[in-house]
């Protein structure tokens, strides 16, 4: 949500999102920080607006995701849990309602 934009160890993080209406997205945003899309998507445009962030890069695929994330270190995204492999590292998990 662009508060941080460092991991703990002090190296930049850039984050990547699923585009705009995908389920998945309004999914992970309503079990992060309890708001819809359009709440989200709001919340950005200030941000963006006031120059105090940017957005994340959007990525269509989990595939992408997944590959654009092993050949970037300083990039971290979300994706079901289904997806994860041997070769992402999770940091975090949401819970499930």
């Amino acid at each position: 949500m662009g508060r941080f934009n460092t991991f703990p160890d002090g190296q930049k993080a850039t984050p990547i999102d699923f585009p705009a209406q995908s389920a998945i997205k309004s999914q992970f945003y309503m079990q992060l920080v309890q708001q819809n899309e359009r709440k989200v998507s709001t919340y950005w445009a200030r941000l963006l607006f006031s120059g105090n962030a940017t957005p994340p890069t959007t990525i269509e695929s989990v595939k992408d995701i997944i590959n654009t994330v092993r050949a970037n270190e300083d990039m971290i995204a979300y994706i079901p849990e289904s997806e994860v492999t041997e070769g992402v590292k999770v940091v975090f998990k949401v819970a499930s309602n």
